[in-house]
């Protein structure tokens, strides 16, 4: 019997590693952390997709070139990946029926996705943009309210969800993150049934015992609860306790088209609503506001180029390599 494949994919800090881990503890499901295995087919032809030694933005047009001097070049390509993508879930699924592979930011592809591995099924988990930016905050920053390294996601991940859930299909399933931590004994059958599996309660009550090789994913909510809590629904909004974060969560969500927002289920005015639900904390917030300006200097400076060069230097490696600068 082959191996099925499912995707789960989100916006980073969604709780799609909750989600997969869950699914994992089912005796049917083999996962690790996020393989991040078909991104360079993404990648490698977006010109600026990133930098690299050698050239990269070079390197994507002459890609393009070559497929499109390929008679259905297009189609062409989207077999080769699938053809790739294939042994490879099967040598890793070692024998399960299913293969999970959990990479938020494949929300980039899912066209590609699509095409490559039409039988796949596709487990779209959204959350809470507001609950999903103060994450990002706390958990990869330190609580300092800096977020310029995840332009692609606030601003391109949440129209390329908004997209795929426009466009539906059969092999798509929608899961809210609220909803998920709130009943997942309703939630999780219907995600077990989309995907072919049986639905056991060690999903929920076991599903810490899963383990997952590799070394992405969440590095600290997945540990923060013993069992499944709602507790995390409402806890963003703690962190937008001053009237600056307000003001600029307001002007990041201006940021994104309201039907997306409508699309995905978080309404504008409900989240601006959520937003001054509790009157904001006195005080200046200075330091939000110096974050902000060293987020914004840092990205100017391209601070993060400027960092791999030196890390290359200290280690001695021959080559700084790059990265992908969303603005």
């Amino acid at each position: 019997m082959s191996t099925r494949i499912a995707f789960v994919v989100s916006l980073p800090r969604s709780g799609s590693t909750l989600l997969q881990k869950m699914l994992s503890a089912s005796p049917d499901v083999a996962s690790s952390a996020e393989p991040w295995i078909m991104l360079p087919f993404w990648g490698m032809r977006q010109v600026s997709a990133g930098r690299d030694v050698y050239f990269h933005h070079t390197a994507a047009n002459a890609i393009n070139d070559f497929i499109g001097n390929i008679p259905n070049g297009e189609a062409a390509f989207d077999r080769a990946v699938g053809d790739f993508a294939r042994p490879l879930y099967e040598a890793a699924a070692a024998g399960k029926p299913v293969f999970l592979d959990k990479t938020p930011r494949y929300y980039l592809m899912l066209p590609l996705l699509r095409r490559a591995l039409p039988a796949a099924r596709i487990v779209v988990l959204v959350r809470n943009p507001l609950a999903v930016l103060a994450s990002v905050c706390e958990t990869f920053n330190r609580g300092r309210f800096i977020w310029y390294e995840y332009w692609l996601d606030w601003l391109e991940g949440h129209r390329c969800l908004a997209q795929a859930l426009r466009e539906g299909g059969p092999n798509q399933h929608l899961v809210r993150y609220e909803h998920l931590v709130s009943a997942p004994s309703e939630v999780l059958p219907r995600i077990c049934e989309s995907l072919g599996i049986q639905y056991t309660d060690h999903m929920i009550s076991g599903y810490q015992t899963a383990q997952l090789r590799g070394r992405m994913g969440d590095p600290v909510g997945i540990h923060s609860y013993r069992s499944v809590s709602g507790a995390s629904v409402d806890k963003w909004q703690a962190f937008f306790d001053t009237t600056y974060r307000r003001k600029v969560a307001e002007k990041m969500l201006g940021m994104l088209d309201p039907k997306d927002l409508e699309t995905l289920g978080y309404p504008l005015p409900t989240l601006l609503e959520a937003l001054h639900a509790s009157p904001p904390r006195k005080g200046f917030d200075l330091r939000s506001r110096i974050d902000h300006a060293l987020g914004a200097l840092a990205q100017a400076a391209d601070f993060k180029y400027l960092q791999a060069r030196w890390r290359a230097r200290q280690n001695g490696d021959a080559h700084a390599y790059g990265y992908y600068r969303t603005l």
